[in-house]
């Protein structure tokens, strides 16, 4: 299943694909869930409603593709009337769904659990929104269908019941294990964003963090980018996001290119925020503008950021704005120690070359300048890459690695061009590249 998202007066759509065929098109059918709109103001919010109908929502998804089936010639029904739509796909959901519960495996009766609750609460989302006695009639004659199928499995819980346990799963505020100590209260911890780790937590649930996570970051940036999009990559031990902009468009199909990667490391916590791609030839990431720009509007909305080279969580709020020339003891958690610490926010330089980074304990992360580096010759290229430790790769050629962060392990120049040996991680592993393969992250 694929999407594609549609911008038609500087408004986005989208719509789910099944083998090059339309199956789902928010424009006509928003009607059928209350999650979704028929259009979006900015493209990140039309990326998320499209992922998230296909990975949370995919019942709605397989009755639209039985209706695409029946003409695939024409495959959005729009001869009949909405309340027609509407109860024809709830019933087609309820069929499939029946199917589903009939002798599954002892694996899939979690999945059959949420399935149930999910047509629950956007029956009754429905049922609230309409307004006529005899519909209202029908979509009280398909929750009675649904109660029925359920009661093997436990019933229908009220969605209040269901939030309440799933917060407690969640443990959000509880603390942060051997990451974070008592110090930082849970009030602060909640405001932040921060989260419990737990060594159970399932992919399911790390898609759902860096999802929220994910929006939070485009919309610190939608002003200035409206078109941007993202994509998350929860793969072994990775949690990243990866932030597109437009690049060109033809009609009403877009193309993209990366501008962002934001990093998480196991307990979510915020710890790399990289521009490539033609932001980083413009903002490198220790420029005061990328600073005021993107870094810490992004880090305002995520809430907190970890300085992972000097063990330091830093809380958002304790975050000055960029004045040149000024340095600023700013208030942080030790992840290591636990306990309170400070740490020196430094803004340097002037006009074109001012930069900032933190200092701690006399160690200077340090800073990229203002003024990319032109490349002309392979010695060059190779200085490029000294001092450098992360890099993604940007040729989507290679499928397994594309839009992969990886660590420089050794360079290897030659006459006219640098080789790179990039660790990927233990999945992965070591991948020879050249130099055009890749743009500099940290």
């Amino acid at each position: 299943m694929a999407y594609r998202l549609i911008c038609d007066n500087k408004r986005y759509s989208f719509s789910l694909m099944d083998n090059g065929t339309d199956v789902f098109d928010s424009r006509v059918h928003f009607i059928l869930s209350h999650h979704v709109d028929s259009d979006y103001k900015y493209a990140w919010q039309a990326c998320s409603a499209a992922k998230k109908m296909e990975r949370k929502r995919p019942l709605h998804v397989e009755a639209m593709k039985k209706w695409a089936m029946e003409d695939l010639e024409k495959p959005v029904i729009l001869d009949i009337s909405a309340e027609e739509m509407i109860f024809n796909h709830y019933n087609e959901m309820i069929d499939i769904f029946s199917s589903k519960t009939k002798d599954p495996e002892e694996d899939d009766v979690e999945d059959i659990k949420t399935e149930g609750h999910m047509i629950y609460d956007e029956l009754r989302a429905l049922y609230e929104a309409i307004e006529d006695d005899e519909d209202k009639r029908k979509v009280k004659k398909l929750v009675s269908v649904l109660k029925k199928i359920m009661r093997p499995y436990g019933g229908i819980k009220k969605k209040e019941e269901r939030e309440e346990s799933v917060s407690d799963e969640l443990g959000l505020g509880a603390g942060m294990g051997a990451g974070m100590g008592a110090g930082m209260g849970a009030m602060a911890k909640s405001a932040a964003n921060i989260i419990e780790y737990d060594e159970e937590y399932d992919e399911e649930f790390q898609e759902d963090v860096l999802t929220d996570f994910a929006e939070k970051v485009c919309e610190a940036i939608e002003k200035s980018h409206p078109n941007c999009v993202f994509d998350i990559d929860v793969e072994g031990q990775v949690n990243e996001i990866y932030v597109s902009d437009k690049t060109s468009s033809a009609g009403d199909q877009v193309a993209y290119a990366p501008i962002l990667v934001a990093s998480f490391n196991d307990n979510f916590n915020l710890r790399g925020l990289y521009p490539v791609g033609n932001l980083k030839s413009v903002y490198p990431y220790h420029n005061a503008e990328f600073f005021e720009k993107y870094w810490k509007p992004i880090v305002n909305s995520i809430g907190h950021f970890l300085f992972e080279d000097n063990d330091a969580l830093v809380v958002s709020q304790n975050i000055p704005d960029f004045k040149s020339g000024s340095s600023k003891a700013i208030k942080a958690w030790d992840v290591k120690k636990g306990k309170d610490k400070e740490v020196k926010l430094e803004f340097k330089g002037e006009e074109e070359n001012e930069s900032w980074f933190i200092e701690d304990e006399g160690k200077d992360l340090v800073p990229a300048f203002a003024t990319p580096v032109r490349m002309s010759s392979a010695q060059n290229k190779e200085s490029v890459f000294f001092g450098k430790k992360i890099v993604i790769c940007t040729d989507n050629s290679l499928e397994s690695i594309f839009k992969q962060l990886g660590e420089i392990i050794e360079i290897i120049p030659h006459a006219d061009y640098v080789e790179l040996d990039v660790n990927f991680g233990e999945e992965l592993g070591v991948v020879r590249l050249t130099e055009d393969k890749v743009e500099i992250v940290n």
